[in-house]
């Protein structure tokens, strides 16, 4: 309860003032509306408190006019067997009700704000606050540029940017907020493996594409390698790459959706069913025999050569076509051929269909 004011005339609103507003407007003989009870435990004697009016109050514990709204919030009362005459009005001040604390914890890596209504939570600076027993608070969660509100936990729960408390206890409320997710779009052609660190992007085998969305600000580093017999031929859309041939990596900082392309050079295809050549050379005179793939010089008598003469895959194809020269030392000359298809200008033309034998004569 405040203290009395004391009498006088150097009040900022005079007594005269007063007893005349007290009998026009706020009715100090008996008013209809707003009849005290109940309020012996303020101290004073139940039959001489009055409420004032509704209509206008004075209060005269700070001498100004204030509107009706504070009445509800904070009671004003006449003190005294005399009806507010001889006596100076008595503040009555609004007892403190009950308050539990609630406080707000964020977390993960993005980053925004929590306030509240009725105002006392501003998280940002201020993450706890207390408030009256029994009422309910709303927070609502706001996401910075770049982060993105996820989700509420503790006492609230949901992914909506609002939620609820009745403040029965003290009370915890968690709001996490991630970094906002960007498009990260891979692009493969030919056969290879390409995978990203941190995962996201596996794209091994027949995968010709891939999507991975990393949060705002996270770098992405996409390995590479190539199969055997492959090649990695290089990188599109990297902020830096390296590649040894076989192997190599793309660097993407995630600022904003990115686009990043991989080639690779396919293997050969293998060459099945070899079909072997042999040459010998016969005769009193020596000389050299050439091919491709084969060479045998004047000392050399004999040689083998393996060549192929298709693929199984994807179909068989014609059979891989020799030829053979023949050239003399001096002292000697090339007498001819023996096991050629064709001798075409004195060369000697072999297919390769089927293992063969062919000779070559030089007689000094």
């Amino acid at each position: 309860m405040g203290e009395t004011p004391h009498r006088g005339f150097g009040f900022v609103l005079g007594w005269a003032a007063v007893l005349a507003l007290g009998f026009s407007i706020l009715g100090f003989v008996a008013p209809t509306s707003g009849q005290a009870s109940g309020l012996a435990s303020h101290g004073e004697d139940q039959l001489s408190v009055k409420y004032v009016t509704d209509d206008l109050v004075i209060d005269l514990c700070k001498w100004e006019p204030m509107s009706c709204p504070r009445c509800a919030i904070e009671p004003w009362y006449c003190y005294g067997w005399e009806p507010c005459v001889t006596e100076p009005w008595l503040c009555v001040e609004k007892p403190e009700s009950e308050e539990f604390l609630l406080t707000v914890k964020k977390t993960g890596l993005g980053i925004g704000r929590v306030t509240s209504s009725p105002t006392g939570i501003n998280c940002g600076s201020t993450c706890a606050a207390g408030f009256d027993k029994g009422s309910t608070v709303k927070l609502t969660a706001a996401a910075d540029p770049g982060s993105e509100f996820r989700e509420w936990t503790g006492a609230c729960s949901g992914a909506s940017v609002t939620c609820e408390v009745t403040m029965d206890e003290a009370t915890m409320v968690n709001a996490r907020f991630s970094r906002e997710r960007l498009r990260l779009n891979l692009a493969k052609s030919g056969a290879g493996t390409v995978k990203s660190k941190p995962k996201g992007i596996s794209c091994l085998g027949t995968c010709t594409s891939a999507v991975a969305s990393p949060p705002q600000g996270t770098t992405v580093v996409l390995s590479a390698k190539a199969p055997t017999g492959g090649a990695l031929e290089g990188w599109e859309g990297c902020d830096t790459s390296t590649n040894t041939g076989i192997e190599g990596t793309c660097t993407v900082a995630m600022s904003e959706a990115r686009k990043v392309a991989a080639t690779f050079k396919a293997p050969a295809k293998p060459l099945v069913n070899p079909q072997t050549l042999t040459l010998t050379k016969a005769g009193t005179g020596t000389g050299t025999v050439k091919a491709t793939g084969l060479l045998c010089e004047a000392a050399c008598t004999s040689t083998q050569v393996a060549y192929y003469g298709g693929v199984t895959e994807p179909k068989p194809i014609a059979a891989t076509t020799v030829t053979l020269t023949a050239t003399p030392t001096p002292g000697s000359e090339f007498i001819g051929w023996t096991g050629c298809k064709s001798e075409p200008e004195g060369k000697c033309v072999v297919l390769m269909s089927k293992a063969q034998g062919v000779a070559a004569r030089f007689e000094e």
